[in-house]
């Protein structure tokens, strides 16, 4: 994955990228071919990082709307 201390992203680690998430989505498809709980699985950990996304989108958002009511000098 991304690391996060990378601060250079070029065409070529976007492409690596998309390429291991192709890979890695593959892998997902043919484990959960005939297996129905396992694609349940995999939607349930799918489901919970969408949330857990979404949570710190919206904690980042108030945080952001919050700060910009506080007065200067209390910076």
């Amino acid at each position: 994955m991304f690391q996060a201390y990378n601060l250079q992203f070029d065409h070529h680690d976007a492409y690596s990228f998309v390429q291991a998430a192709d890979k890695e989505k593959r892998k997902r498809d043919a484990e959960e071919m005939g297996d129905a709980m396992k694609a349940l699985e995999n939607r349930a950990v799918d489901s919970k990082q969408d949330m857990d996304i979404l949570a710190a989108l919206e904690e980042m958002r108030s945080m952001k709307v919050g700060s910009s009511s506080r007065p200067l000098d209390v910076l």
